[in-house]
């Protein structure tokens, strides 16, 4: 078992690696992992692609003036884009006190999923690289 760091969100994550059915070299990789230097893995609420309806929680606010702040839970609304790194999200924040809605477009990186939370570790399965013929 071993601890790594999400780079988004810098939360500690603990990751249980295995290499089940694979050679001698890539087990002895896996038991190594999370000895020294901290791995670098996505935590399970950064890892996951929002869709139009999910809750997510700002990470890094859009600049100005905008009223949104860091950890401020807003629901997607509409997402643009193709690709997992192309893709922009339209969310909403609810106005507190009948102020209005106000609505702000977000890159993945600047997100996370919202109410998301896991106990155990994370499996990490290694497998040795394909042979293509």
């Amino acid at each position: 078992m071993g601890y790594a760091y999400c780079p988004r969100c810098q939360r500690a994550v603990r990751f249980k690696a295995s290499a089940a059915g694979g050679p001698t070299w890539l087990k002895e990789v896996a038991s190594s992992l999370g000895r020294g230097e901290p791995a670098v893995l996505y935590c399970i609420s950064c890892w996951l692609v929002p869709e139009v309806g999910d809750f997510i929680a700002v990470l890094d606010p859009p600049y100005g003036e905008t009223g949104v702040e860091q950890g401020a839970v807003g629901k997607v609304v509409e997402v643009e884009g193709q690709g997992p790194f192309r893709k922009r999200f339209l969310v909403e924040f609810t106005g507190v006190s009948g102020s209005p809605k106000v609505q702000h477009l977000f890159h993945a990186h600047q997100i996370q999923a919202a109410g998301v939370e896991f106990d155990s570790s994370i499996p990490v399965s290694l497998h040795p690289p394909r042979e293509d013929s």
